[in-house]
């Protein structure tokens, strides 16, 4: 365990959940991490939390303050300020296990992985319940494309929390300039596709190492924002462009069509969107002969959609308000 790990902890108006998070972090069994936590222009006090943090550890945690800069640029930052020979992310109001760093590290030494992952648990509310993803035990040595298959097939969690990444990895998709900083939601995704594509080989272990904690009652859950169902489509056209000629080109093409279907959907319940319902709409009429690569359910609903609007809007109202199972509420 000589190899240095650097922990970057994006903070955003995190005062509420700092504190916990930058403990769970101190506690990790692996003896030889940084954490760079970077206040990402707060309005709350999480300014002056991360100051007390790194006054009372000045050896392992260093803070950096900036302009609100968003998720993306602010994980940037804290890679080129960081020292450690691996990466990893954790958000500001989530929590790890204490053994979650020197099981990942273990894996990589293990079997010379460049990616090393596990599963998460959510927590809702509190406590109120708590979802395992998967917690089976099981072990995954995989090469490039079997990492990218499972990455973009949703086999395992998507998030760049779960990971230890090498740190030249890192470092080559900030080179490349490849990942737009205007991209707030889905943007792990679209990261991880890049990492996953320049690593020589991953390695997988469904422990729940990551405490994801879920909140159903904040304001970003219940007030409709336009950016998270258009992001999504964004991070799979990219994808799709760059996946041109590539075997798993039509996973690709399947994940972009649902994301056009979805943020379709969202968009014409919402008023003054008709334009880019209008494309959307265009994009899924002129990728009809893909239609088969989506799931049976999805591509009932978008006919439906296709067929009638407005009919789809009623019926898909009654079913959110009577059988849709409410998985964070």
């Amino acid at each position: 365990m000589n190899e240095y790990i650097s922990i970057i902890i994006p903070a955003y108006n995190a005062a509420h959940y700092l504190e916990n998070c930058l403990d769970s972090v101190l506690n990790q069994t692996y003896p030889n991490l940084e954490i760079v936590l970077i206040n990402d222009g707060s309005t709350d006090n999480t300014k002056e939390i991360a100051d007390r943090y790194q006054a009372q550890f000045p050896k392992i945690i260093h803070v950096i303050h900036v302009d609100n800069q968003g998720v993306t640029q602010t994980r940037f930052t804290g890679i080129l300020a960081s020292h450690g020979e691996w990466i990893g992310f954790v958000d500001a109001d989530d929590e790890v296990e204490p053994d979650m760093y020197e099981r990942l590290y273990n894996n990589v030494v293990k079997y010379g992985a460049d990616i090393s992952h596990c599963g998460h648990i959510t927590i809702v509310n509190g406590g109120e319940r708590v979802h395992e993803f998967y917690n089976t035990g099981r072990f995954a040595k995989q090469n490039n494309k079997e990492g990218l298959f499972d990455l973009l097939e949703g086999v395992f969690e998507p998030s760049l929390c779960t990971k230890l990444i090498r740190r030249e990895l890192a470092e080559q998709v900030i080179k490349e300039n490849v990942i737009s900083t205007t991209i707030r939601y889905n943007e792990d995704v679209l990261m991880n596709y890049y990492l996953f594509k320049a690593a020589t080989s991953s390695v997988f272990e469904d422990f729940c190492g990551y405490h994801y904690l879920a909140r159903p009652d904040s304001a970003t859950r219940k007030k409709f924002n336009e950016k998270k169902v258009l992001d999504p489509v964004q991070v799979y056209r990219q994808i799709l462009e760059d996946a041109s000629g590539e075997e798993y080109k039509d996973i690709v093409e399947k994940n972009y069509l649902t994301a056009c279907m979805h943020a379709y959907s969202a968009l014409y319940k919402q008023n003054g969107c008709i334009e880019k319902c209008k494309t959307l709409k265009q994009i899924l009429k002129a990728n009809r002969d893909k239609w088969h690569l989506m799931r049976r359910n999805d591509r009932i609903k978008l006919r439906l959609m296709m067929a009638s609007p407005g009919l789809y809007k009623t019926m898909y109202r009654w079913y959110a308000n009577h059988l849709q199972k409410k998985q964070y509420e």
